[in-house]
């Protein structure tokens, strides 16, 4: 995996997954969602970095994550 010089990948790859997480939880006004978020996305990327899938699948994985989280808002309340 890739990362920063003298960072570890996991410290990168959680920064990133956070980040993620934190703009759900700021788009959505869901912290929970937002930490849904922090997982999914830090297990989709580390699959993808694994080399169990590509670029492709990656991606739709992420824009699927972020269709449930809008459906999770508008139904399960």
């Amino acid at each position: 995996m890739a990362s920063l010089p003298g960072i570890p990948w996991y410290q990168c790859l959680l920064a990133h997954a956070l980040i993620h997480g934190g703009a759900v939880a700021l788009a959505t006004g869901d912290v929970a969602l937002g930490m849904c978020e922090v997982v999914v996305h830090a297990v989709i990327d580390y699959l993808k970095c694994s080399g169990l899938f590509g670029f492709n699948t990656d991606q739709t994985l992420h824009v699927a994550s972020k269709i449930l989280w809008l459906l999770l808002l508008r139904y399960a309340k």
